[in-house]
């Protein structure tokens, strides 16, 4: 992760940000972001309006960065970027702004290994990629699929880290598309949707990529002691012939089956885990 690309990154305020915005007497802002609005009221100090207000499209994170510190006289320059980066990341995040070119993201969730490129996705990214493998996609079976590809439902999964998507792409074309849902408690990973190409992914790659997928959502986790999940999980129904074929081929491997999952009580489930 290069920090000085992240400072270079140029947030810009979207016209349509808020659905509702109110001045308190304290000085902070109480607002309804347009994007999330089952979040409903949320609070805006004094620093982050100024830091929403620096949102120009004209400075970079450094330039607000630097903002700041004279605005309040600190020169605690360190906390100071987190602090912005942080505080942009979640306006981001909300819908209030966005970025001209890369993203703090594309810095601190990206990675290029022999070739292929690792990605961590955000909302409105997962959305695309939903609407184009539509169909195309291994989802849970226990999900409901009409449910499955909900874009309201996968909004907020998404934003509250509940479901985190990742890629692999080599020379702009999809190798690897897969979601994972974390415990925290369990130090396990489950995963809800799977698109694998047709072509082989190495052994080697899948690995690392996995890897760095867990390393990645320990740093999301916020939690020093969330660095070592112990295995990836997924279900799969019998008839999914081609989607086991191909997680077998990627280091997964059958560790038993359930039955009674489903309305129908005869339905049986394949467990397939992954150990780290």
């Amino acid at each position: 992760m290069n920090e000085q690309e992240i400072l270079n990154c140029v947030p810009v305020k979207n016209d349509d940000a808020f659905a509702f915005t109110r001045e308190e007497l304290n000085g902070k802002m109480m607002f309804i972001s347009s994007k999330h609005p089952e979040l409903k009221e949320l609070t805006m100090n004094r620093t982050a309006i100024y830091i929403f207000d620096n949102c120009t499209g004209k400075a970079t994170i450094s330039n607000i960065c630097e903002a700041v510190m004279q605005r309040y006289n600190s020169e605690a320059l360190i906390s100071i970027q987190g602090d912005t980066i942080s505080t942009l990341v979640n306006f981001w995040r909300l819908g209030l702004i966005h970025w001209k070119g890369l993203t703090p993201y594309d810095y601190m969730f990206s990675e290029s290994i022999e070739g292929d490129v690792f990605k961590l996705l955000s909302e409105d990214e997962v959305i695309a990629k939903m609407h184009l493998f539509n169909n195309k996609c291994y989802f849970d079976p226990t999900k409901d699929e009409s449910f499955a590809y909900s874009e309201s439902a996968l909004r907020q999964k998404v934003f509250s880290n509940i479901e985190v998507f990742f890629e692999v792409t080599n020379d702009e074309s999809q190798k690897l598309l897969m979601s994972f849902l974390p415990d925290y408690n369990k130090m396990s990973l489950q995963i809800g949707y799977l698109f694998i190409d047709d072509r082989i992914i190495d052994l080697s790659i899948a690995e690392k990529f996995l890897t760095w997928c867990s390393s990645c959502l320990s740093r999301l986790s916020n939690n020093s002691w969330s660095n070592s999940f112990q295995k990836i999980r997924i279900f799969l129904l019998p008839e999914y012939v081609e989607v086991t074929k191909k997680i077998q081929l990627i280091g997964f491997k059958n560790i038993g089956n359930l039955k009674g999952e489903f309305e129908d009580s005869n339905q049986v489930l394949q467990i397939y885990d992954y150990n780290f």
